[in-house]
């Protein structure tokens, strides 16, 4: 042991140990430890850990650790762990941890972790995870996580979560989830959520959310189902369903599958619904239907009163006749003991933004319906342009 250019304060302890070139207050225990070229302070315990060109700082435990060409300050703990091209400051902890071509600042903890190319910066943490190529600055925490071809900046936490070939910038959190082939920018978080082939920019979110084939840039979030996973751009938040090819159509309540969604394409529901809480019942829905016609109608309503036994004027907003067109007027009388009879009413036309009614003294109810002056209801579609998105879109 420190045979050949042993340094000042290094410690040689073993069979060939330290034997050619130990530097400077290194220590090589175990048989061919430290064995060619160990750095300064570095240090290297058990069979042939360190074993050639092992940098300053350096620290190699446990058979073949860091045996060549480990980093400046870095670590490598265990059987085989960081055990060719180990580089600076980067550390590997577990049998075959960091095994080959570790870069700088990486970090591999567990059986075969970020064994083989494990990028900069990157985190591998559970047997095999990131095992193969983890990308630099990527996470891969649980067994087999991120284990094979991690991309660049991505995550994956949870057993075989991002297993195989995750792309860049994906995050994948759950038992299973991500697991083969998830695609650029996409999010699978939960139990088998983008299992299978999830598209780029997708997102899927929930038990089975998203499992097989999830499209690109579609949204998949607390909902089972899997016949929308080949709709691109589609959403489904249970119990909202929204297809890509819907976008623009009636949003309505569905009764047969109990959800929220868009009307199909050529397949307008008889009516448009809406869905708002229950105001006794928190257990409960409202679902709300909408009036529908072939115009743009307005209305004005109000309780009028006759006291002089033959008519009163009620008066419109100063704007309606130049708003509307084709007003009618409906009233109802109110029932009066006093009165002793039925009470007849009857109206005028509405006139510079007024009308009379006749009658007996009494109160009554009043409605005016019109419509717009200016809107065309049926339009060339060569003549206009459609703006906004969604079910949101005006002429």
């Amino acid at each position: 042991s420190g045979n050949q250019t042993q340094g000042s304060g290094a410690i040689a302890l073993g069979y060939q140990a330290g034997f050619s070139q130990q530097g400077t207050n290194s220590v090589a225990i175990s048989q061919q430890t430290g064995y060619y070229a160990q750095g300064e302070n570095a240090i290297a315990i058990g069979n042939s850990s360190g074993n050639q060109t092992q940098g300053s700082g350096a620290i190699a435990l446990g058979y073949r650790a860091g045996f060549n060409q480990q980093g400046t300050n870095s670590l490598a703990i265990g059987p085989q762990a960081g055990y060719y091209a180990q580089s600076e400051t980067a550390i590997a902890m577990g049998y075959y941890a960091g095994y080959q071509q570790q870069q700088s600042c990486a970090i591999a903890l567990g059986y075969q972790s970020g064994e083989i190319n494990q990028n900069a910066f990157a985190i591998a943490i559970g047997p095999q995870s990131g095992q193969i190529n983890q990308g630099t600055n990527s996470i891969a925490i649980g067994q087999q996580a991120g284990q094979g071809i991690q991309g660049y900046y991505g995550i994956a936490i949870g057993y075989y979560a991002g297993q195989t070939l995750q792309g860049d910038n994906a995050i994948s959190i759950g038992y299973e989830s991500g697991r083969q082939y998830q695609k650029t920018n996409s999010i699978a978080i939960g139990y088998n959520a983008g299992y299978y082939a999830q598209g780029e920019n997708s997102i899927a979110i929930g038990y089975l959310a998203g499992q097989t084939n999830q499209a690109g840039y579609s949204i998949i979030l607390n909902a089972t189902n899997t016949y929308l996973n080949n709709d691109a751009s589609g959403c489904f938040v249970a119990p909202i369903r929204i297809q890509s090819g819907d976008v623009g159509n009636v949003l309505m309540y569905n009764p047969v599958t109990c959800e929220i969604a868009m009307s199909s394409a050529g397949n307008q529901p008889a009516s448009k619904t809406f869905v708002i809480e229950h105001p006794l019942d928190e257990n409960k829905y409202l679902v709300h239907a909408c009036l529908e016609g072939p115009e743009s109608g307005v209305y004005y309503r109000g309780k009028g009163k006759i006291t002089n036994n033959e008519f009163t004027t009620i008066l419109l907003p100063d704007y309606v006749e130049k708003l509307t067109t084709e007003l009618t007027v409906q009233l109802t009388s109110i029932y009066s003991k006093e009165r002793g009879s039925k009470n007849i009413l009857e109206t005028s036309d509405v006139n510079n933004n007024s009308f009379d009614v006749y009658g007996e003294n009494g109160e009554f109810y009043w409605i005016v319906y019109g419509k717009r002056q200016t809107l065309d209801t049926e339009p060339l579609k060569s003549s206009v342009e459609v703006k906004g998105s969604g079910p949101y879109k005006w002429i």
